[in-house]
Order: C-alpha cells, then structure tokens, then sequence
C-alpha cells in the first residue's frame, strides 16, 4: 500500500504543471491473480506480459471494483521489456470498453519500482490522451512522452511535458463513446 501511495504522490507532482492531481478512490485491495482461458495462473511464470491484462479485465473479482472515469491501476511482477503499460479506450478491445487500465512491473528493487522513474506518471499520459503510443526521442526534461527511462534527480531531467501535451492531457474526449477519439473521462473538478 506504501509503494501505492509513493507512486501516486510522484504522480501527482509531475501533473500539477497541468493542474491534473492524481486521487486514490477507496483502498488498495490485494487481489490474487485470475487464470488465463487455459486455466493457467497468469502470474505463475512471475511475468506480466502484453496479454494477460485480459485475464484481469474479464474476471470478476477484479471487475467489481472497476468503474469507467476510473483508472483501474495495477502493481506486477516484471513485465518484459517494459516498466509499465497502459491499456485505455483508443485500444479498441470489447473486454476493455471504455475502462483504462495501468499496470506497472516491480521487479527492480526489491520489488518496488523506483518513483525517479515517473513511471506511473508516464503511463497517466497515455491514459490521458488517449492516443496510440507516442514515446519517442524527446529531450531529456520531458517525462512524458518521452521514449527513455531516466531518474528525475536532476531539475533539468525527466520532469516536464510540454503546452501542447498538458492541452492534450485535458481534453475531455467528445463524444465519450467515441473510444478512439483523442481525450479523457477521466478528469473532474476539484
């Protein structure tokens, strides 16, 4: 529950150049991990991979707490060749809908991933926007969407996006149902 709320606190900091502030809704449940459609535990291999979020997304354990406006964040074992992944609406997948869903691998560190990361930052981006991934070769004070994992410890690395990506982030998606229309339904007034 701690590395939850450190995350969402370096969350937090990183939006507020947009005025976005990341809220936990109810308390962090510790779920047992479902089957895949064989009846295999999805985490038995301690992996997460590109697929096995649709275990999660279908089972009804993990549906009861799951709202659309809501993202449904979820803490992993590794996931290969990624820190983390998100799954929003442009995706296009009928077991997603218009949920959005983040999970984030913590293999490194004793299981805690490091918060000078920005991961779960980064990943709100995606969520956000709500558009196919844009990581790419950006400078090295862009956190977002930036294509590098890099530390926040310097004030001129890893800790800023851009006007054009904060307008981005806000934009609410018109009409909602319109899965792959850029934008959210997930900010509200505060």
């Amino acid at each position: 529950a701690n590395e939850v709320s450190k995350q969402i606190e370096r969350a937090t900091k990183s939006w507020a150049q947009a005025c976005i502030k990341v809220q936990q809704e109810g308390v962090t449940r510790f779920l047992d991990a479902p089957n895949d459609e064989d009846g295999n535990n999805i985490i038995a291999d301690n992996t997460f991979n590109g697929t096995d979020f649709i275990a999660i997304a279908s089972d009804p354990a993990h549906a009861a707490g799951k709202s659309s406006g809501v993202i449904e964040l979820y803490f992993t074992p590794k996931i290969p060749n990624a820190n983390a992944f998100t799954v929003a609406p442009e995706c296009d997948i009928a077991v997603v809908g218009d949920d959005t869903f983040i999970f984030v691998g913590t293999d490194q560190n004793n299981g805690q991933l490091d918060i000078r990361y920005r991961t779960l930052a980064h990943e709100l981006g995606h969520a956000l926007d709500n558009l196919p991934t844009r990581d790419g070769n950006d400078p090295d004070h862009i956190f977002y969407p930036g294509g590098r994992t890099l530390f926040d410890d310097e004030i001129n690395q890893y800790r800023r996006i851009t006007h054009a990506i904060e307008a981005s982030a806000r934009k609410t998606r018109d009409p909602p149902s319109e899965f792959k229309k850029p934008g959210n339904t997930l900010l509200s007034s505060y």
